[in-house]
């Protein structure tokens, strides 16, 4: 849970960091201080990065903070197909989840049950599934 939380907080950071260039870019083309033609459309880029960067990752972790508080997550079991360069994404039934780095991580191959966030799919318990095809059927 504190690394959802550190993630979180992170990840907002950024996105008021590039609120903050955003504006900075805008202050310059308002005071006509701009020297080069394109830069006169950097607001707009970085006011688009800033929207479309808070839709992708802080707003969805915004939203799982009630459920992140409260201890409910969503369930769901699969085989693993693959985990991120850096250890903190894993692809479980072709659906990516972000987890810890520091985390157990499950072989490829393996089948995993996980409890999950429900918008930003943040794992937050996993263990292998030892159950036969025969009784999840």
């Amino acid at each position: 849970m504190r690394y959802f939380i550190l993630n979180l907080l992170a990840h907002l950071l950024v996105m008021i960091i590039l609120m903050i260039i955003t504006v900075v870019f805008y202050e310059r083309n308002r005071k006509r201080k701009t020297k080069h033609g394109f830069m006169f459309f950097a607001p707009v880029l970085f006011a688009v990065i800033t929207i479309v960067y808070a839709i992708m990752l802080p707003a969805p972790r915004l939203l799982d903070v009630k459920n992140v508080a409260s201890g409910k997550y969503s369930s769901e079991s699969g085989i693993v197909e693959s985990i991120g360069r850096f250890k903190n994404t894993v692809t479980i039934d072709g659906v990516t989840y972000c987890i810890n780095p520091r985390a157990p991580m499950p072989a490829i191959g393996e089948r995993v049950k996980i409890k999950h966030t429900s918008y930003s799919r943040f794992i937050m318990e996993m263990e292998a599934d030892t159950t036969s095809y025969e009784d999840r059927i």
